[in-house]
């Protein structure tokens, strides 16, 4: 691993910093991090399963809260990069449907507040919009 940086820190434009250790993230994939990010990542992770803010009347957190937190961190997951997702990319990304998305984006927000999670229309007069999640505010 000699001279390998930090994915996470090449993703963001931070610090890179030399590769300390292997994660492996919420897809199972295995990623390149430095022990700053593996300690971010660890408690971004732990911050989304451990959310339980779900609400709804139809809401039961022995039935619901494990499927709704796997959903989340799935989402997080597949907003990672920081990028403009619609809600079509990040169903694909994820394997969960839109509605779903939807609802854990809005989840996010609630929680979190507006700064965490960006909304925009992707073209004037259309319906469609993108999403961007601040992953560091949502944590």
């Amino acid at each position: 691993m000699a001279g390998a940086t930090c994915e996470s820190c090449e993703l963001k434009g931070r610090h890179a910093k030399a590769v300390k250790e292997y994660v492996s993230v919420f897809s199972g994939e295995k990623t390149k991090v430095c022990g700053h990010c593996y300690v971010e990542a660890e408690a971004i992770r732990q911050a989304f399963q451990d959310f339980d803010d779900y609400g709804g009347v139809t809401y039961d957190p022995d039935q619901d809260r494990e499927r709704l937190g796997d959903q989340m961190c799935r989402v997080f997951d597949a907003c990672l990069d920081g990028q403009w997702h619609t809600l079509r990319e990040l169903s694909d990304k994820t394997g969960d449907p839109e509605a779903s998305v939807s609802a854990r984006l809005r989840d996010v927000r609630k929680k979190w507040g507006k700064a965490a999670m960006e909304s925009k229309r992707l073209t004037e007069g259309k319906g469609t919009w993108v999403y961007r999640v601040h992953v560091r505010l949502a944590a």
